[in-house]
């Protein structure tokens, strides 16, 4: 079994901004794709692990820093490794390189109960444990603790789930939420901050026909946005200059 797994690309149009860059949703959707074709080689995928240990991933937590910049048409190499699993936390990295320019980003994954929704632990789920993990790279940190907090005069605008926001768990999938932290900006007001990095986390899951509260506010280093349903927070997304 390999303990990585890689795949090149051809930018695509769809995946690109007015700019003819990659967005940061696209970015996060590579990121994805990969990501279940290695669990699935790894028998840990969607179907595996529901079928052998009646559960299903969970992702809490993404963030990637950018270095050059990776335009349409241009040839990607997608490659994606998990580090060695801790109690309740998978960490995976993922990294898209170009000629031009290179993406290096970390996931966080839990474990959840298909029947109780609690956390499960590592070592009581169907993994393969004994394989040799490659080690964490120099290129990215660990995550932020995020404390940021918004006011009303924060409020962007109010979005309501729809058919395709959901994914195979029946939830609202993560890079809807990445859209949503992008679509707080102008797009004149995005473009100029220039950003290099981008983080998100998940708080709380939403599913079809809810309503988010999207807040956006400057910070230090970057912006903050937040997404809330009836005062609770869903997900929380810094981006960094």
């Amino acid at each position: 079994m390999k303990n990585y797994y890689d795949q090149n690309y051809i930018i695509a149009s769809s995946q690109c901004d007015v700019n003819s860059k990659l967005r940061f949703d696209a970015v996060l959707g590579i990121f994805q794709d990969v990501t279940t074709e290695h669990s699935t080689k790894m028998g840990t995928g969607h179907d595996d692990l529901l079928r052998s240990s009646n559960a299903f991933w969970v992702l809490s937590k993404v963030r990637f820093n950018l270095k050059g910049e990776i335009k349409v048409s241009s040839s990607v190499n997608a490659k994606t490794w998990p580090l060695k699993p801790q109690l309740i936390r998978f960490l995976r990295e993922t990294q898209i390189t170009s000629s031009t320019g290179t993406v290096n980003g970390l996931a966080e994954w839990c474990i959840l109960d298909a029947s109780t929704m609690a956390i499960r632990k590592a070592s009581s789920v169907c993994y393969p444990h004994d394989m040799e993990y490659l080690p964490a790279s120099e290129y990215v940190s660990d995550f932020l603790r995020i404390k940021e907090t918004v006011e009303p005069e924060n409020f962007c605008y109010l979005y309501k789930t729809m058919l395709t926001d959901i994914d195979v768990n029946g939830h609202v999938n993560n890079l809807c939420y990445a859209r949503l932290a992008l679509n707080a900006f102008e797009p004149n007001e995005f473009y100029n901050y220039n950003f290099t990095g981008f983080e998100l986390h998940f708080i709380s899951q939403t599913y079809y026909d809810y309503e988010i509260s999207v807040y956006k506010k400057e910070i230090d280093g970057g912006v903050y946005v937040e997404g809330t349903n009836n005062g609770k927070t869903v997900f929380k997304a810094i981006f960094k200059k």
